[in-house]
């Protein structure tokens, strides 16, 4: 009798990478300790990815998705603000995996910028204009909450996590309330 693939297989790998990530950081993610914890081989695992490095960009893009998609379900840019920070302290190795080496290859033209582009339409919906308009503003407010998450992910609870914290929410709220006046002013090309 021929055995029929294992469709579920890839992402049955990419959950236990995941929980090896967790527990033991991108330096015990081992091919060998992957295919052991999945109940498969090696050579499976390299049929599905060449090698480690396509197999964490894998499981980076997977947990950006997840992430992009918990972040634009939230009611507002405070939530999510404090949503970004609460994960990114709860989820350092994910975090690490995503802002680390690979984050050229996870925020590629061809994967977009999902979260960014929510932050611009919810500031045009709040203070009017174009999405376009609030560029600035948005890359001062992902600037100033992926450097406090950088914190975070390096000490969650050590002295002085709280005051980081609560620091950038609070610029962030000030940004978020002082953003019309960072709005791209309209130029004769569009009238």
């Amino acid at each position: 009798m021929a055995r029929t693939p294992d469709r579920q297989l890839k992402e049955r790998i990419l959950d236990v990478a995941q929980a090896l990530l967790r527990t033991q950081g991108e330096k015990g993610l081992t091919i060998r300790a992957v295919a052991d914890a999945a109940g498969t081989t090696t050579p499976t695992i390299y049929k599905r990815f060449p090698d480690k490095e396509s197999m964490l960009v894998a499981l980076a893009l997977r947990e950006r998705e997840r992430y992009v998609t918990r972040m634009v379900q939230r009611r507002s840019l405070e939530s999510a603000v404090t949503g970004y920070l609460d994960w990114a302290a709860q989820h350092p190795h994910e975090y690490q995996l995503i802002y680390g080496h690979h984050w050229p290859q996870v925020f590629s033209e061809e994967t977009g910028r999902p979260g960014l582009e929510w932050t611009k339409q919810k500031l045009a919906s709040r203070h009017g204009g174009q999405p376009e308009d609030y560029v600035l503003i948005t890359s001062a407010l992902w600037l100033l909450l992926h450097g406090a998450a950088s914190l975070l992910t390096q000490h969650p609870e050590g002295q002085g996590s709280d005051r980081v914290r609560e620091d950038c929410i609070a610029a962030c709220s000030k940004l978020l309330e002082e953003a019309p006046k960072f709005r791209r002013k309209p130029g004769p090309k569009d009238n």
